[in-house]
Parts: C-alpha cells; structure tokens; sequence
C-alpha cells in the first residue's frame, strides 16, 4: 500500500491587484494598486492499495483548494483632470493625491473573490500476465464567490466516468483502448456530454523487431476542450477546438539486440516494449 499526503500554501501581503474603472465618455481604465492580503492552499491524498491478496487495486486521489484575491472596482467619474486624450498620457501623481486609499474612497469598492475546488478520484484495476482493464471516475467541482455581485457567483461540475483495457493476445497480436463520459454541471452555457474513445491494435513480425499499430483517436468525434478561469472581477468560460476524430498507421523499427526483452516486446499489460512501466492511453493531442 501507498498513502502520500501533502499541503502547501502561501501568503502574500499588499499583492498588487486591479483597480478598474470607466470615465464619463465611456472608456474603460486599470490600473496596478496595492491591495488586501491574498493567500492560498492546497490539500492531497493519494492512496495505492492491492485488494487483499487479490489481482485487484484501487486507487484513490482527493484533493481541496481555498484561494482569497481582490481588486477595485470604480464607478463612473471624469477623468479630464487625470488623463490628456490627445497624448494618450496618464497623470499618476494627480490620481494618487484624489485618491491616496481606495479602501477610504466613495467610488471605488473592494471586490472580494474565494474560490473553493474539489477533486475526486477513484480506480479499480484488474491485473494479470495478459490482461489489464481499469474502471474508475472522477468529479471536479469548482465555487467562486464574489462580494460585489451575486449574480457572478458560480459552482460547476465536471464529471467522469472512465475505462481501459490493454490486452496481450497469442501470435504478437494486442488491443488496448479506453473510454471516457463525460458531464457538465453549472455553467453559464449548457454543455453537453460527450463520449470519447480510442483504440489501438498492434501486431509484432520479424521476431519482435518490428510493431505495426493502426491507432484510432476520438473515434465519436465528441472531444472538446472546456476551460473556466476566475479572476478577481470577472468568470470566464471558454470551449477551444480540438484535433478531432484521426486514426494514424504506424510501423516501429527496433534495432540492436536486447536478449530476451526482445521477445516479450509489449512485456504484458502496464509495460512498455522494453519492459517499463506504462499506463494506458492518454486523450488525443490537443
């Protein structure tokens, strides 16, 4: 059995932050100032364990973050005394001396993001010479906070549920694949679920020397790339494009003589073709 357990964090006094304003014709200001104290930290534990005496084990990752920023947010004010238009120049001493303490200043509020994240993980393997097949699933939930607008307040989910298989077949021959569903809670934009999966069989000739593998990736056409950011005035989501549904044909030369690793190249589930560890077949390129 393996247990890790681990915590981290950090404090950061007078950060410098955002002030962000508009003047009167409607343009939009910022502005680095010194703000409140922000701080962070993190919690994990990860846990490794064979079941009982059998080919099977679990896997188990938990981890929490707490995270405090701020910034300013300003109202609506004439910035004539402060900003020439036609220089494009910003009178910084003029703006401190009106506004020396934002925190003590009528037009400016202090905006105050916590974030809260959560992350479980959980996988059960099966094991054996020939055969290796995982089953497992993972939830990610995220909550934002902010003091000046409820309305910005978010919690979302992202949720999984994921499969593998790597399998050693007589006469050189071996399959591996895995699937994942995944689903979408909270957000802004309703997201729909998807299905991914990827395939790949190989087959060894020339007494091992030579792997010919027909990988498929992304076979549903479904992946995408979902990505939330936080920041101390705003919540962003985005959905970038991904690469798509590819299948590639590949042939791998070996060269050199390596004894008997060479004749049991894919050295069963879990191993690499020179007997090393490997885990099962990650997502497409993105």
């Amino acid at each position: 059995m393996t247990i890790h357990f681990g915590m981290d964090g950090n404090l950061v006094q007078n950060p410098v932050v955002n002030a962000t304003w508009y003047g009167l014709n409607g343009a939009q200001f910022s502005m680095p100032v010194n703000g409140k104290n922000s701080a962070r930290g993190n919690f994990r534990l990860f846990i490794n364990s064979p079941i009982a005496k059998s080919d099977f084990s679990i896997f188990s990752m938990t981890s929490m973050g707490l995270s405090r920023a701020s910034s300013y947010v300003g109202s609506s004010f004439d910035m004539s005394d402060y900003y020439d238009s036609e220089t494009g120049t910003f009178n910084y001493e003029l703006f401190n001396v009106a506004y020396p303490d934002l925190d003590e200043s009528d037009v400016f509020t202090l905006n105050t993001i916590k974030t809260t994240s959560f992350t479980e993980r959980l996988r059960f393997t099966y094991r054996t010479d020939a055969l290796e097949v995982t089953l497992g699933g993972r939830t990610r939930m995220n909550h934002s906070t902010y003091t000046i607008s409820t309305a910005t307040n978010t919690r979302t989910w992202n949720n999984q549920i994921s499969s593998s298989i790597d399998w050693t077949l007589p006469a050189g021959f071996g399959i591996t694949a895995d699937a994942r569903y995944n689903w979408y809670r909270g957000y802004t934009t309703s997201q729909d679920p998807e299905f991914l999966l990827n395939a790949s069989i190989t087959k060894l000739l020339f007494d091992n020397r030579m792997t010919l593998a027909l990988n498929a990736y992304d076979i549903f056409n479904q992946a995408k790339n979902l990505s939330v950011t936080d920041a101390s005035n705003y919540h962003m989501e985005a959905v970038n494009n991904t690469l798509g549904r590819y299948i590639i044909l590949s042939v791998t030369w070996r060269f050199g003589n390596f004894g008997d690793a060479m004749k049991n190249a894919r050295g069963g589930p879990g191993r690499g073709p020179g007997g090393g560890p490997r885990g099962p077949m990650g997502p497409p390129p993105r």
